[in-house]
């Protein structure tokens, strides 16, 4: 990750903090619900089963992202 990226995120994180937001916490409290309701077996496999379910469609659509506003203009992929 670039340096700038990060950078960046900390400024905009102290420019306009993101506060209390309910909807959202709402939303990834039922997502978490939902993983541990269906995957919650007592087993390992069940655990890195929610994990990669949890875990890899946000990575994809940030990578998709990141490489949609890369082919556009390389600055606005930060790096």
């Amino acid at each position: 990750m670039s340096i700038v990226a990060i950078i960046a995120a900390l400024v905009i994180e102290q420019w306009r903090p993101l506060g209390h937001r309910p909807a959202v916490q709402g939303t990834l409290g039922a997502w978490a619900a939902w993983l541990e309701q269906s995957f919650n077996g007592g087993e390992r496999h069940h655990g890195v089963m929610a994990w990669l379910v949890a875990v890899l469609p946000p990575v994809a659509l940030a990578l998709a992202l990141h490489l949609a506003l890369y082919a556009l203009q390389g600055l606005l992929a930060l790096g």
